[in-house]
């Protein structure tokens, strides 16, 4: 499949599993709206998958917008206390249930792929991927929520 397709799909699951999982509706962002990377301070989740296809997703949101999804997740009300954690814990559940999505979707449902767990995103890799024109970048309300893909076959 080629490019375009990849982010077509990539688009639409996310769009999927953020109405179905957490209760948000995403728009497209150009990239010349993308916020300014000396303020944005996003929480990153990463995933790898390997098999007879290897890749990487790297989802970055707004801390707040991570807070939105954590308390949509579980149902509560936005002035519930959530515990510390909670918010990276739903970022890393939604990258999961993405990048499953996607790896059944793109490659098929018998494929021959593991996933791994998803982790916390190391800030330094947030340059990367704000500065890469293949990544998505989705409004939620007023949030900026950026989704950066890298297969390697």
């Amino acid at each position: 499949m080629n490019e375009i397709t990849i982010l077509t799909i990539a688009e639409n699951v996310i769009a999927g599993v953020l109405q179905d999982a957490a209760f948000l509706f995403i728009d497209r962002l150009a990239q010349s709206e993308k916020p300014d990377i000396f303020k944005w301070k996003p929480l990153g989740s990463t995933i790898e998958y390997t098999g007879q296809a290897s890749g990487k997703f790297r989802l970055w949101a707004d801390q707040s917008l991570a807070r939105i999804i954590a308390l949509n997740m579980l149902g509560m009300d936005c002035d519930f206390n959530l515990e510390n954690g909670k918010s990276k814990d739903a970022l890393n559940e939604i990258l999961n249930m993405i990048t499953g999505i996607f790896i059944t979707t793109y490659y098929g449902e018998n494929s021959a792929i593991n996933m791994g767990l998803p982790s916390l995103s190391d800030i330094s890799l947030l340059k990367y991927d704000y500065e890469n024109e293949e990544s998505l970048w989705f409004k939620i309300e007023d949030y900026s929520l950026l989704f950066a893909i890298e297969i390697n076959s």
